[in-house]
């Protein structure tokens, strides 16, 4: 067999087989072309009907960026998909050139997909607010500029066509239309659930997968977010209480949080923030639901969770809550950027299962962020076009596929106990948890570690997971500089 102009014996093949090296056999299409400011990745188009089933009607493109792996002998390509849901993911080719890991660079072609209703891929974008107030008060948008955002992408795209099996589809064509055979998915946050509906609908097709911050097809978002957040808080108290120089700085961590939560529940308060460094501040009315919010984005990060002590201490002695506002301010206008609101939204309000008043109560009485977050959803999905979803695309997915699964102790949105609810029904399956992780966790040094040892074999047998115990992700928490720093144990 030729390789590369190379001979190789049948021993040879085997070998490289073992170890993942196997070139694939494939044409790049001939329509790819060098990316725009980007010459080491190849960028181009799919045009796919919006409605699949029907084969005729409008046709939308789908955008395409492949970064060629750098060595001469390489496995299956990696797909990565993005969270959000609506987060682009040829947007990132530029960090998987110049960023990304040179091992896995060398091994495996990588493969950006934007998602129908996504970045290039007929995009379907909410204007952004106009004026700093507008971004608080909600997180889904206000009904006048709901109403005008599905006026305005109703003109282009029918809402009901852009959702998760969909999308399955139009990625197993790309599959196909690249020359590959098998694929290895690697998700993120909703991007785990994007790859399992493909391996549920193109099993044969996936080689091996990586599901980091898992959500499953039984999560009913927004339902559980005041849980996830609740447990992610409270492990940061606990965290505090653990890292003795922290527990001295803050030794009333939960009673200040307490005092700040009693503040706004007497109403908004009156916050000043920067639209950008070097502008004056503008003030701000910033409620319970957004300071509720707020917390919930901070857990993301460990490095952000590692400062909420400090945070939360001093606005709790000096009234001033400015350092919150500002980081809702800068998550709420970065997410509006990065993300496609009204795709967000089509799978958002369409591909939940329902729940009942008691259900709201049960999974959010006693905790900071409450039903705020239930109730505004509840609110802009009212306004917004749903598909219809089968019964059937709610059971768990159930495959004997290598998948290798992350989870973060912190995580206010996919907690771990949804990962193990997911690889229950994967017999081929190793979870990793990071007990003071965030939302995403393969991509720090023992994740990564994890990640290569398993896409050298694609099997989880024998796979050592010990430093996501050990190592962890650990951020100190910020206490005062006279006390020093001390790493968490």
């Amino acid at each position: 067999m030729r390789l590369g102009g190379l001979q190789f014996s049948a021993a040879m093949v085997l070998a490289l087989a073992y170890f993942g090296l196997i070139v694939q056999s494939r044409a790049i299409p001939a329509d790819l072309h060098p990316c725009k400011g980007l010459a080491e990745a190849r960028c181009g188009t799919l045009m796919v009907f919006e409605n699949r089933l029907a084969k005729h009607g409008r046709r939308i493109p789908i955008a395409v960026s492949v970064v060629p792996g750098t060595g001469p002998y390489r496995a299956e390509p990696i797909f990565i998909l993005q969270g959000g849901p609506g987060q682009a993911a040829t947007d990132i080719a530029s960090d998987i050139v110049h960023d990304w890991e040179a091992e896995l660079r060398k091994t495996h072609d990588v493969v950006l997909v934007d998602q129908r209703g996504t970045g290039k891929s007929n995009g379907l974008r909410c204007a952004p607010a106009a004026a700093p107030q507008e971004y608080f008060g909600h997180v889904e948008y206000d009904p006048a500029r709901l109403k005008a955002c599905r006026a305005q992408l109703e003109r282009r795209a029918d809402l009901t066509l852009y959702g998760s099996s969909l999308a399955a589809d139009d990625l197993d064509e790309v599959r196909a239309w690249l020359g590959y055979v098998k694929i290895i998915l690697w998700g993120g946050s909703y991007g785990t659930k994007e790859a399992q509906v493909y391996m549920r609908q193109y099993p044969t097709h996936v080689a091996a997968a990586i599901l980091d911050g898992v959500d499953s097809f039984g999560s009913r978002d927004p339902l559980y977010y005041a849980y996830g957040s609740q447990k992610g808080l409270e492990r940061v108290f606990a965290d505090c209480a653990a890292q003795p120089s922290c527990a001295k700085a803050y030794p009333n961590l939960s009673g200040d949080f307490a005092i700040l939560l009693d503040r706004f529940r007497r109403g908004p308060l009156n916050a000043h923030v920067h639209p950008d460094p070097m502008s004056p501040p503008v003030t701000v009315r910033y409620s319970l639901g957004d300071f509720g919010y707020t917390v919930r984005g901070l857990l993301y990060s460990p490095e952000r969770s590692a400062l909420l002590p400090s945070q939360i201490t001093a606005s709790a002695a000096s009234g001033n809550v400015d350092v919150f506002a500002q980081a809702y301010y800068e998550r709420a206008r970065a997410l509006g950027q990065a993300i496609s609101g009204g795709m967000y939204l089509s799978i958002t309000c369409s591909e939940v299962q329902p729940y009942t008043p008691d259900d709201v109560t049960r999974w959010t009485a006693g905790t900071f962020l409450g039903d705020y977050m239930v109730n505004d959803y509840r609110n802009a999905c009212a306004l917004w076009p749903r598909a219809r979803i089968p019964a059937s695309y709610f059971r768990p997915l159930t495959s004997d596929i290598p998948t290798l699964l992350f989870s973060g102790g912190r995580d206010p949105t996919t907690p771990a106990e949804f990962a193990e609810g997911v690889a229950r029904h994967l017999s081929q399956s190793k979870h990793s948890v990071f007990p003071r992780g965030g939302h995403g966790n393969a991509d720090n040094p023992c994740g990564m570690s994890i990640v290569k040892a398993f896409l050298k074999t694609k099997s989880v047998e024998g796979l050592d997971i010990s430093c996501a115990k050990t190592v962890s992700s650990a951020v100190a928490f910020k206490v005062p500089a006279k006390q020093g720093p001390e790493q968490q144990r």
